[in-house]
């Protein structure tokens, strides 16, 4: 069996293993692409072993990329519905296929924060793991925007996406944290500073 690099899980050979896999973690899961689940459970697995509390329910949808959230959406791997309280997966082929590449290209730009494959999934699920902790703050700092000196600091360490708002703000400082990158002093003050009312 193949073993995924990031974890001790095995990788699965089949979909329906991959439910399992997913499902003995206590996770409730719709799969329906092999390699993307081996990516979804490596995440779920490197979440358990960090003695967080894990998502309820993933939901593979590529249709709702496409028809559900908007035209921004489609060329994002993840999202968290916050109406549903998923996280969805894209499963479209093309984009998970050039996924690396995408990454990459959005790191250079300083569109995104996130540096490999494997992140996308942490960035969706520290939205969920914050809207479960207090829906209200949430809410409230998703509306939240940056003055002018913050957002600066932010484009100059993290990436334009980081400073749309303080909660994906704290998405993207957050997997940069799960994967223990080394953070800007004033970015991390910054993020304390704002989780400390959660």
């Amino acid at each position: 069996m193949e073993e995924n690099l990031l974890s001790p899980i095995k990788a699965a050979k089949t979909i329906k293993e991959a439910e399992s896999i997913a499902n003995k973690m206590g996770v409730d899961v719709v799969y329906n692409d092999l390699k993307v689940s081996n990516y979804v459970n490596e995440a779920l697995e490197l979440i358990k072993n960090k003695k967080e509390v894990l998502p309820k329910k993933v939901v593979f949808d590529v249709n709702i990329f496409k028809k559900g959230f908007g035209k921004k959406y489609i060329i994002f791997p993840a999202a968290f519905h916050k109406e549903d309280n998923f996280i969805y997966i894209n499963t479209d082929a093309e984009l998970f296929e050039n996924l690396n590449n995408k990454i990459i290209k959005m790191k250079i730009d300083k569109m995104w924060s996130t540096r490999e494959k494997s992140h996308f999934f942490i960035h969706e699920y520290s939205h969920y793991k914050w809207f479960n902790k207090n829906k209200d703050i949430y809410l409230k700092l998703e509306k939240e925007n940056f003055t002018d000196k913050e957002q600066k600091l932010i484009l100059d360490n993290l990436s334009s996406y980081a400073a749309e708002n303080k909660i994906e703000f704290i998405a993207e400082v957050d997997t940069l944290i799960f994967f223990n990158y080394i953070i800007d002093k004033k970015i991390k003050d910054l993020y304390i500073n704002i989780i400390k009312d959660f």
